[in-house]
């Protein structure tokens, strides 16, 4: 094991200011507790005044909200649950009992005896099920709830992203920026993620795809950085422990070269017949996480505003970014595969060898994990932060770090078929339950993130805070990752793990070759955008 003085002499040279790459997320103060935050860019919408909700009376509506109970295999592997009972409130007493719960029936109440809808007579809630993480499946069932003119159909849809940016783009989705139909949002409001819904548009009078604090996951699916403190506690003892760790996040120090140091000096190679990684991930994820969050994008604008693909030269920034990548695949005490610990079974959840103390960072790990069991139930305390940032940033205490959010993270739309009351009833619904969210946040801090062995200090509740203002999900992840069948071409990230994979940068080769396919069929998906109007 290496000194402990390396890391801070490795400090001192850091000081020297290197090109910034700003992170994907909000430039507001990092706060506490969360759900206090700045808002997420202009929305381009008039405040709120104080009448704004007098004439809000949907008694005489019936207003459906199609859901799905989709729970995949990384909720279940962390021992979490279903976002639901945060959005409807539970439906059972063991549920409610929970303070994080209770605080999301308690909004949902709220904004029902505002707006006058009552659950189970006109507010009604569908569940429209999901047998796999399958785009069609999902579109399909959008698509046929806009076609069947019936009483039945819901207005509103609550859905994974992975399904719902292909509605965005056939036109199954209102426009929820336009102002011909009367509308309640407010999309300057603090729990809108507003960069990131306009990051997933290509006309900034457009929102078609609907994120914030009212769909919970879009939080609870955002990717960190699990950190074990009891190891913490044990090899930076010197250096002050977690709150060693928590400085360097608060100085904008938090790079992934420190990572890579702080993961160097915890590796404790074969001893005792015990192997402690510095860190694991999975490397179709953390190229993703990484690459989100570094500044850079496979996207860029033309003089003319115009989104465009990167080309010849432009490309080079990403080859610099890869070969970092490639080069931590390389090092001893990370590994992208996991599987070099005895006790845990190649191909297993990456959280498997973390609880088993394994590793000392686990990376792309969701929010959720934890208010699960596997890590509440963990032998030693553990906290989780903020992905690094690809350089450091000098902003120091008001670094940006951008968070990731998974494809299967729920988002909302209003389906096209509602007519103009529904569609304003929709908006009245989804805006207020957006805006009473801070109370239900900060009950999900405290109870469903804070619970037993992991009440750490406020430094956890910091690096929380720090994930959430960094909320993203640059378009090129959803239009050219998860949809790349869409596009008729192979998605990016597959071309950058097959390059980490092999330990050779092979990614201007690999997307050079395909990259005509892939401007054709963007093509279209702009000028079906640019074409759209309401029905």
């Amino acid at each position: 094991m290496k000194a402990s003085t390396r890391i801070l002499t490795f400090l001192l040279l850091a000081v020297l200011l290197v090109p910034l790459f700003a992170s994907c997320g909000g430039e507001g103060d990092v706060t506490t507790p969360a759900g206090t935050t700045a808002p997420r860019g202009d929305g381009g919408t008039t405040a709120p005044t104080v009448d704004k909700w007098e004439d809000a009376d949907f008694s005489d509506v019936t207003l459906r909200v199609a859901y799905n109970e989709f729970v995949n295999s990384e909720i279940v592997a962390a021992g979490a649950t279903n976002s639901l009972p945060y959005l409807v409130g539970p439906d059972d007493e063991a549920l409610l009992s929970r303070g994080d719960y209770a605080a999301a029936y308690e909004r949902h109440n709220r904004t029902c005896d505002k707006l006058g809808l009552t659950l189970g007579e006109n507010l009604v809630y569908t569940d429209i099920g999901w047998d796999g993480p399958n785009t069609a499946t999902i579109l399909a069932s959008i698509q046929a709830f806009n076609t069947a003119n019936s009483d039945d159909a819901p207005q509103m849809i609550i859905h994974q992203n992975y399904g719902m940016v292909r509605a965005a783009i056939l036109g199954d989705l209102y426009n929820c920026k336009d102002e011909s139909q009367k509308n309640y949002f407010d999309f300057t409001d603090e729990h809108w993620y507003t960069d990131m819904m306009l990051e997933n548009t290509l006309d900034e009078d457009k929102i078609y795809m609907l994120m914030g604090d009212y769909f919970i996951d879009q939080f609870r699916m955002a990717y960190g950085v699990l950190v074990n403190a009891g190891i913490a506690e044990e090899v930076l003892s010197v250096n002050g422990g977690m709150e060693y760790i928590y400085d360097l996040v608060r100085d904008g120090q938090w790079t992934y070269d420190t990572f890579m140091e702080v993961a160097e000096y915890a590796y404790t190679g074969e001893q005792s017949g015990e192997l402690v990684l510095g860190a694991i991930g999975k490397a179709s994820w953390v190229s993703r996480c990484m690459f989100s969050t570094s500044g850079l994008d496979v996207f860029t604008k033309n003089e003319g505003g115009e989104i465009v693909y990167i080309e010849g030269e432009a490309i080079t920034p990403v080859h610099d970014w890869l070969d970092r990548l490639i080069a931590m695949e390389k090092e001893d005490f990370f590994s992208y595969d996991w599987t070099r610990d005895a006790r845990n079974t190649a191909g297993e959840a990456v959280a498997t060898t973390f609880v088993n103390g394994g590793a000392f960072f686990a990376l792309n790990q969701m929010v959720l994990a934890m208010e699960g069991s596997l890590v509440q139930d963990m032998r030693t305390a553990t906290g989780i932060l903020p992905f690094p940032i690809y350089e450091e940033d000098p902003r120091g205490e008001k670094a940006t770090y951008g968070a990731l959010v998974s494809d299967n993270a729920s988002c909302g739309g209003i389906l096209i078929s509602a007519d103009p009351e529904m569609f304003t009833a929709a908006s009245a619904f989804i805006q207020m339950m957006t805006e009473d969210s801070s109370e239900f946040f900060n009950q999900y801090f405290e109870n469903g993130l804070k619970l037993k062995n992991n009440s750490i200090g406020t430094g956890h509740i910091e690096m929380l805070d720090y994930i959430h203002n960094g909320i993203c999900s640059p378009m090129s992840m959803l239009y050219d990752n998860y949809c790349a069948a869409a596009l008729d071409s192979e998605a990016y990230f597959s071309i950058m793990n097959n390059s980490i994979s092999a330990g050779s940068n092979t990614f201007s080769s690999g997307f050079a070759s395909d990259l005509n396919a892939k401007i054709n069929k963007w093509q279209e998906i702009k000028e079906s955008f640019g074409n759209r109007t309401l029905q």
